[in-house]
């Protein structure tokens, strides 16, 4: 069975209306492709997010971290972890903060979410996964339905800038 692709002229989180093509199977794939919809940009905005953050250059972003909660080697590790991806993120993060730019809070307080995570796990689970200019937007910290500490990074944490669909429609 195929799977039958539909597409709808749909509001986005920044308010745009713009085409989205649906394609998950039965009625829970439905609504999970409606939650994504919404929960992200338009086309014209993500490439303005990505204009932000196009040349970070350097800076360090001031952030309090939450102690992180374990196993002793597993939050040591998590804290090693976590620092280099504050430091690979801080100065996307301090050129967000500097920007006139309103679309620039959203992406900026999806990472000022991440880095409060205190489960060591989550740190160690996601160490591989990019984080970075590809998927700044708020999704699974907006859409989880699980602890996130229990979440494998197969799906990006923020919404992905190239969601299947718009891979396949971008050419």
């Amino acid at each position: 069975m195929s799977n039958a692709h539909i597409s709808a002229m749909t509001k986005r989180l920044c308010g745009h209306i713009d085409m989205y093509s649906f394609s998950s199977k039965g009625r829970s794939g439905r609504s999970s492709d409606s939650l994504y919809a919404t929960a992200t940009v338009c086309g014209e905005c993500r490439a303005r997010l990505g204009g932000l953050i196009a040349n970070p250059g350097v800076g360090f972003f001031p952030l309090a971290l939450p102690a992180l909660a374990g196993r002793e080697n597993a939050v040591r590790w998590a804290k090693d972890i976590r620092l280099k991806l504050l430091r690979k993120l801080g100065p996307v993060m301090v050129q967000l903060k500097k920007s006139q730019d309103p679309l620039a809070a959203a992406p900026l307080a999806a990472y000022e979410m991440l880095f409060k995570i205190p489960t060591a796990l989550f740190w160690i689970d996601t160490r591989d996964f990019p984080f970075d200019s590809t998927s700044y937007q708020p999704r699974k910290l907006l859409l989880h339905r699980r602890p996130l500490h229990r979440q494998r990074p197969l799906h990006p944490f923020f919404c992905s800038v190239h969601h299947p669909e718009e891979v396949s429609n971008a050419g």
